[in-house]
């Protein structure tokens, strides 16, 4: 009887941490790459949240370094934090949500393993952000 009640109570206590804290899976130090969608000839498209800039001749989609902890996001672009968000995770369908700069972002999260783990994050256009493991 002692045995089934440590267990019992071993296993609720596992679901509410796991319950109270999330994903950890996306926690760490990542370095953002932004693959651009080719709209046609002469343009493409980019996740709003990609660095563009302006060039003489054209444009250039820079990437950046982002910080995922417990409940907050930290953006590093050009080796200048900006600010960290909270963000709100959907373990049922393994979403992220957050909103910077006032508009809200939501990205669906897919897993690739390669060498280093991989996370691909896909909004509801189909633009991605590519997330390396930052060394």
């Amino acid at each position: 009887m002692k045995k089934t009640y440590r267990l019992t109570l071993i296993a609720l206590l596992t679901i509410m941490f796991q319950a109270s804290f999330g994903q950890k899976e996306l926690y760490g130090n990542w370095e953002v790459t932004c693959p651009f969608e080719l709209a046609d000839q002469i343009g493409a498209t980019v996740c709003s949240l990609c660095p563009v800039i302006k060039r003489q001749v054209g444009y250039t989609v820079q990437g950046f370094d982002m910080t995922v902890e417990k409940d907050e996001i930290k953006f590093n672009f050009n080796n200048e934090i900006k600010k960290a968000v909270k963000y709100k995770w959907d373990d049922t369908t393994k979403t992220i949500e957050f909103v910077y700069n006032e508009k809200t972002y939501q990205f669906r999260t897919l897993f690739s393993y390669a060498e280093t783990e991989r996370y691909i994050l896909k909004n509801n256009d189909g633009l991605l952000l590519i997330l390396d493991e930052k060394k």
